[in-house]
């Protein structure tokens, strides 16, 4: 079972009228976009279809995105550490998560924060997991950390939040590259699918959207991919109907997704049909530990690698399938790709079936079989499209659904440009790894240790070493089970923040919790 952070702090409930700091409303005039970097094509693993070597479709583009590391006086070695919040975006702390200098200074402005919105923020700042579960935040919180999250401003994925108003439950993902992958495919198939398909558009229209957030009443959510049905006119719409969700799930437990799914499912019951895919690593990922032979080496280089540069470091004679490993750490290492299908009988879609005639699951990595699960998924395409035909005649009674119903199914099937698009991905995922490490730990050993040094050696002291999962952590090849976090640990880690905010906040004069902390 996953861990979930349970925080007994008495939450503050905030007014309508609660308003922003003058620091969050002026814009971030100095934030430097991200740099694109052109790198050669590299070559994807042999296909376990076709046992060929494709390009890799990401790096054939040629270009990667990069943080401007080098602009950066932190890495540097620059003893003037940036003290405003538009000073603090240029630090390229983390690639994927965000700077946890910004969220310290967002936090110490006058939006009440409370202790379960400080372990959600603590959470998006510096953990490497990609999911965590999180009870008792209360409705008010989740307007506060949603409010804080939309403040920053940053081309840096987001975190994708699923809240539960019942059970005051909040489902955060931080997802990476390889996370998007097996969506973006489906998208490309669904599209074709959609195409294939000759109805009224003037009666319905379908659009299938990647990351567009799902409301209501008791649920706010983020799939990673909807088709929505909008019936009628689109100024005067009767309804939306969503019958495909489509969900991944990367170096996870598979409970926190499940969960989502039954919520899903339990807010919208007209889905027709639900795809998720799974993907494992060999063993979650941790950052370098001090002292290892790739924290002494890469820390000893001026700038960050490249995308090519870095992958160049992996042994000569390692295997397309092997695991991303340099200088003796491994950074990604896939172990399986499934693909599970679920689809609608006469009742909702029941997630916790494993077996049946309305249910199948497949590997695309490694030994692929996938005949039983495109067959369920010609079975929920079916499904679709009778349901388009419906729904085209709740508009108009009288409408042809000749040429729909004529219409055949088109739908790739092409599983092995997933797997090539997800071996592409790993790669480029393990780089964003190692860039948010990297400009991590080399703030730390480069300014707070030695300021006024460019040369100098790294070392342990006065540089925190994220590799510890926590005591109560359990590791096994699937997946990691994380220890509940202390409070203890949430209150050193606020204070730290606090800390290094005292005198952003004399020169602000906001007024505010951050300001009264900071005297």
């Amino acid at each position: 079972m996953p861990t979930t952070v349970v925080v007994n702090t008495s939450p503050v409930f905030l007014s309508r009228s609660t308003g922003r700091s003058s620091s969050c409303q002026e814009p971030k005039k100095s934030i430097r976009p991200k740099t694109l970097i052109r790198t050669k094509a590299a070559s994807s693993p042999a296909s376990p279809f076709t046992g060929r070597r494709r390009e890799d479709s990401v790096a054939k583009s040629g270009f990667a995105i990069q943080p401007n590391i080098k602009a950066s006086p932190e890495i540097l070695g620059n003893k003037n550490i940036p003290t405003t919040p538009s000073e603090s975006a240029n630090i390229p702390s983390r690639l994927d998560y965000y700077s946890d200098n910004i969220l310290c200074e967002i936090a110490n402005s006058d939006i009440p924060i409370t202790g379960p919105c400080k372990s959600v923020l603590e959470f998006i700042a510096n953990s490497e997991k990609e999911v965590e579960e999180f009870s008792d935040i209360h409705p008010e919180d989740f307007e506060t950390i949603s409010r804080i999250v939309d403040q920053i401003q940053t081309t840096k994925q987001k975190p994708r939040f699923t809240y539960d108003y019942i059970n005051c439950h909040l489902l955060v993902e931080m997802p990476t590259r390889i996370h998007e992958v097996p969506c973006t495919v489906f998208k490309m198939w669904f599209d074709r699918f959609l195409d294939s398909l000759d109805f009224d558009c003037t009666l319905i229209d379908t659009i299938v959207f990647m990351n567009a957030e799902v409301k209501t009443e008791e649920l706010s959510t983020i799939p990673d991919m909807t088709l929505s049905v909008i019936v009628g006119n689109p100024h005067r719409p009767l309804k939306e109907a969503i019958p495909v969700l489509i969900e991944t799930a990367f170096s996870q437990q598979t409970n926190p997704l499940m969960n989502k799914l039954w919520k899903q499912i339990r807010a919208k019951p007209e889905v027709l049909m639900v795809i998720a895919t799974l993907i494992g690593e060999t063993k979650p990922y941790h950052s370098p530990e001090r002292s290892s032979t790739a924290w002494d080496t890469l820390l000893q280089e001026t700038l960050a690698h490249e995308l090519s540069s870095f992958l160049d470091l992996q042994p000569l004679d390692s295997k397309p399938t092997d695991p991303i490993t340099i200088l003796g750490h491994q950074w990604l290492g896939l172990q399986t790709i499934d693909v599970w299908v679920w689809v609608r009988g006469d009742s909702p879609i029941n997630i916790n079936l494993v077996t049946g005639p309305c249910t199948a699951r497949g590997r695309l990595y490694p030994d692929p079989h996938m005949d039983t699960v495109n067959t369920m998924i010609n079975q929920g395409l079916c499904l679709v499209k009778n349901k388009l035909g419906s729904l085209c005649r709740e508009v108009n009674q009288a409408c042809d659904l000749t040429p729909l119903e004529e219409s055949p199914i088109t739908f790739p099937f092409a599983w092995d440009r997933m797997y090539n698009s997800l071996m592409g991905a790993s790669g480029i995922t393990a780089h964003s790894r190692y860039l948010a490490w990297y400009a991590k730990s080399a703030r730390g050993v480069k300014c707070v240790e030695h300021p006024d040094s460019h040369n100098n050696e790294p070392s342990s002291s006065n540089t925190r070493s994220r590799t510890d999962a926590g005591p109560n952590a359990t590791v096994s090849n699937k997946s990691v089970q994380p220890g509940t976090s202390s409070a203890q640990n949430d209150d050193v880690q606020h204070n730290a923040g606090k800390s290094k905010s005292k005198l952003r906040g004399k020169h602000r004069g906001t007024k505010g919790k951050g300001k009264d902390k900071g005297k």
